[in-house]
């Protein structure tokens, strides 16, 4: 037992030595102090390829977020309007399976091509085919949970541009 712990903590170690860093998200200003120009948020692709998302602030773009292996701390970007935080915390989750089910779906897949490579007339078939229908089904599912994710931020950034004075 002690083993199975040990080697989950070990790949717990692995995942956040691969994750991004994190970085400081400023905090929202005070709503009287702000403006449509100033504090509307939107998000926005960092790189084609690479990359995470991030939430930018205002007309000139000061990014307030950024993605990652946890996510941005959205409810504290949006606080000011309870609808966009109510959206902020939905969206949480939404990310967090997303994340874990395409990391599965990665994983999957690498022991598809490993054990196809290590095939020796049919006798891994069954195990080839099987993780690869889980595959496909585990990546559909981190599709799925991705776009509500996606529905949930815009809904969250939507609610609190809505909440800013004019």
């Amino acid at each position: 037992m002690r083993a199975r712990h040990a080697s989950v903590a070990v790949a717990a170690a692995a995942l956040l030595a691969a994750a991004p860093p994190v970085h400081a998200q400023r905090a929202q200003p005070a709503f009287e102090s702000c403006t449509y120009d100033t504090c509307a948020l939107r998000v926005e692709p960092r790189s084609i390829l690479f990359g995470n998302p991030a939430v930018l602030r205002g007309a000139d773009g000061r990014r307030v977020a950024r993605f990652g292996v946890l996510g941005p701390d959205l409810e504290r970007v949006v606080a000011g309007s309870d609808s966009a935080v109510a959206h902020a915390r939905a969206f949480r989750p939404h990310a967090r399976r997303a994340g874990i089910a395409g990391a599965v779906t990665g994983l999957a897949t690498l022991a598809v091509a490993v054990l196809s490579l290590t095939n020796e007339e049919g006798a891994n078939d069954n195990a080839v085919f099987a993780l690869g229908i889980g595959s496909a089904v585990v990546g559909a599912y981190a599709g799925i949970e991705a776009r509500l994710a996606a529905r949930e931020i815009a809904r969250s950034v939507w609610w609190y541009n809505r909440a800013l004075p004019r």
